[in-house]
């Protein structure tokens, strides 16, 4: 190990983390704060944590336990950023697997540094976080971000981690089965340009995701603020329950492709887009429903009527989706998806109404848009 190239190599690594750090949390968590980015904001103070305690390593005599507990930590950086892209996507995160894995690998590499089961155990930690980035990869395909050109950065570095990974692995047993002593000094330089390069791609994509610019689910003040939605809309639904009354039904509804449409209208251009959807969608389901709307395109409606009615009105309000001419790439189509359920089958309880609105929605989306889903089965158009 060269004390001067470990140390120059360290601090450009905790400078560039540090910055990102910065970015994610200032312009990310404190501004737009969902539990997203705050798996993201973990993410990066563990890899600041594990820059800090390797410069700390260097100038304590080359303390080579701390210098490998803090890669071991650094590894553990992927599970959390996959646990955020699928608290972003509102399925369940497992927010654990990341701090248990650093920790993991953490133990595992101090208590190898000393023999020579070290470079395999470094291989093996090492694919098990490519897996990860694999994963992260794969959330990136899915769901709204699969066309968003923002996704790219982080798509690109995470796939490229995974492939390092696997062939570092690969490379690993053959220096095993051959006999040639594994020399990892070209893998450390590797890795700290590798981390530098993996945090500029992920905070990039993570801070320039449009559908991030609030937290999935997330309802705002227009047409009506969430606490005076939630207050009258629960109030109702126990009336409705007091009088058994099972005509009653909760809608999610949102455009197929906001990404895109943002991309292509710009912020202005989305918020009168979507400021005429609201307006069409109240005056198909009438004075006497509640709407809200989300942040992220999300409208959340609770209406005195059965599913059965309610369906018939939202396939008219798609239709009408579908036939509007805007100013937009050819590329670009307005559709829409809602998921659709009724107090018979979810209950009178508002939250538990809600998710499963919003699961049927995306299921809708999942299944091609452009469509309703009641409860958990689409409704294909």
């Amino acid at each position: 190990m060269i004390p001067h190239d470990g140390i120059t190599f360290g601090t450009a690594q905790m400078s560039v983390v540090t910055v990102c750090a910065i970015l994610v949390i200032g312009l990310g968590f404190t501004t737009r704060p969902s539990r997203a980015y705050l798996l993201w904001a973990f993410a990066f103070l563990l890899a600041l944590l594990s820059s800090y305690a390797s410069i700390a390593a260097e100038l304590d005599e080359h303390n080579e336990p701390l210098r490998v507990f803090a890669l071991g930590l650094l590894l553990g950086v992927p599970p959390l950023l996959w646990s955020g892209l699928r608290a972003q996507r509102d399925v369940r995160a497992y927010g654990w697997v990341g701090p248990l894995a650093a920790v993991v690998f953490g133990t595992l590499l101090a208590a190898a540094s000393s023999g020579e089961l070290y470079p395999i155990a470094f291989r093996s930690a090492f694919l098990c976080s490519g897996v990860f980035a694999a994963l992260c990869a794969w959330e990136l395909r899915l769901g709204r971000r699969r066309r968003s050109r923002f996704a790219l950065p982080m798509l690109i570095a995470s796939v490229a981690y995974a492939g390092v990974a696997l062939i570092g692995f690969s490379a690993g047993i053959v220096v095993i089965v051959s006999g040639i002593t594994d020399d990892l000094t070209a893998t450390r330089a590797l890795n700290n340009l590798g981390v530098m390069v993996y945090s500029i791609c992920v905070t990039v994509t993570i801070l320039t995701l449009s559908n991030d610019r609030r937290g999935a689910g997330s309802i705002s003040s227009d047409p009506r603020s969430v606490p005076t939605f939630s207050a009258v809309a629960s109030d109702r639904l126990e009336r409705a329950r007091a009088r058994r009354e099972r005509s009653w039904s909760v809608v999610s509804l949102r455009f197929d492709d906001v990404d895109d449409i943002r991309d292509a209208a710009g912020e202005a251009g989305f918020r009168s887009i979507q400021a005429r959807l609201s307006n069409g969608f109240l005056d198909r389901i009438g004075a006497d429903a509640d709407l809200a709307r989300g942040g992220d395109g999300v409208l959340v409606a609770l209406i005195p009527a059965a599913p059965a009615s309610v369906r018939r009105t939202l396939h008219a309000l798609l239709d009408d989706i579908a036939d509007t001419r805007e100013d937009l790439p050819l590329s670009v189509r307005l559709t829409a998806s809602a998921g659709l359920v009724g107090v018979e089958s979810a209950g009178y309880d508002l939250e538990d109404l809600e998710h499963a609105a919003h699961e049927a929605r995306r299921s809708a989306f999942q299944a091609g848009g452009n469509r309703v889903a009641v409860a958990e089965a689409a409704v294909d158009r």
